[in-house]
């Protein structure tokens, strides 16, 4: 008997923010130091990972599920992924103004954030999915668009 569902789960999404915790604090170091470019650099990295990851997980699919489910799905489970970890980023700045002089004197801060928000706005990180009933008028942003 192995290990429950529950607790493989569990181990899981403890891994998930642990990987997106270290993302955040490598992400955030490189605004702070390479400024826009070194941390476009980083987030293409995550970006296209995530789109290989989602396309592989589409491939391997069961063919009984429908391919435009699966794709939903992985687009939506992405956007959480992004949201989460640019809400990570953001909060990391946010504790260096409380411990340190103020961070947005930084030139390169201040050029990586902007770049940060125009991956927001490009990815429509913080618009409603319509993704359950395309016919319900009830818009909902998600936990991770919250956090954003």
């Amino acid at each position: 008997n192995g290990p429950s569902i529950e607790r493989q789960l569990c181990a899981l999404s403890s891994c998930q923010s642990d990987m997106l915790h270290t993302a955040g604090l490598l992400m955030t170091k490189a605004m702070v130091v390479g400024g826009g470019e070194a941390s476009t650099v980083i987030l293409r990295d995550v970006v296209s990972s995530l789109v290989s990851s989602s396309e592989h997980d589409i491939s391997a699919a069961n063919m009984e599920t429908d391919p435009n489910d699966t794709y939903v799905s992985a687009k939506v489970s992405n956007q959480h992924l992004l949201c989460r970890l640019i809400s990570i980023v953001l909060n990391k700045i946010v504790a260096m103004h409380r411990k340190h002089a103020d961070p947005w004197r930084s030139v390169e801060l201040c050029s990586a954030t902007a770049r940060l928000c125009d991956l927001v706005e490009e990815k429509k990180l913080l618009t409603c999915p319509h993704i359950a009933n395309p016919n319900d008028s009830t818009d909902r942003l998600s936990l991770d668009q919250v956090r954003l």
